[in-house]
């Protein structure tokens, strides 16, 4: 049970929690410009066989958080941003890096664990 400074529930969709090894960070989230903040410092930590999975309800700001990590990294490597879109009808969306593969799923429509295996995802 976490309870903000008025002492009332929080949504858990309002936090991050991260752990690279023995690293955490657990916030939570007070605005956009705080967002990209957060996804920096979890970018910054990043390693290539890290996997980041981000649960919540529609509208809840997952691709906001992912377009964050992916276009810092994309700047951090001189690059232009690129629109990141919710892979919702797709399932996929894949950005290359130079250091870096993302590939970001949306799992919402799938109905079984068969079908997440199908993806491949833990191959």
């Amino acid at each position: 049970m976490i309870l903000n400074e008025e002492d009332s529930f929080l949504d858990i969709k309002n936090f991050i929690l991260w752990s690279s090894q023995y690293n955490f960070i657990l916030s939570y989230i007070k605005s956009l410009e705080h967002l990209n903040l957060i996804s920096e410092q979890i970018a910054n930590q990043l390693k290539k066989s890290d996997c980041i999975f981000l649960v919540g309800e529609i509208g809840t700001g997952k691709t906001t958080f992912t377009r964050s990590i992916i276009n810092y990294l994309r700047k951090k490597e001189k690059k232009n941003e690129v629109d990141v879109l919710s892979p919702t009808f797709n399932l996929l969306y894949e950005y290359e890096l130079t250091n870096y593969k993302i590939m970001h799923y949306d799992l919402y429509r799938l109905k079984s664990t068969k079908e997440i295996e199908q993806l491949g995802i833990f191959n």
